[in-house]
């Protein structure tokens, strides 16, 4: 899977990832059940992720 993201610049930048087939038909479902892309959900995880890691480093 090949997902186009946006650099600091606001320049696109391609990223392959690999997945197993457990990890796409989550995805997959996921994305269905929510009515969004794929793009969407693995960019909601990261953000929830980073979000996550900022809290932490705010002693909170």
């Amino acid at each position: 899977m090949t997902l186009k993201v946006e650099g600091k610049e606001k320049r696109p930048h391609a990223v392959s990832l690999r997945f197993t087939d457990r990890q796409l038909d989550w995805l997959e479902r996921t994305a269905t059940e929510n009515g969004v892309r794929i793009q969407d959900v693995v960019r909601s995880l990261i953000d929830q992720h980073l979000n996550s890691e900022e809290h932490n480093a705010n002693g909170n």
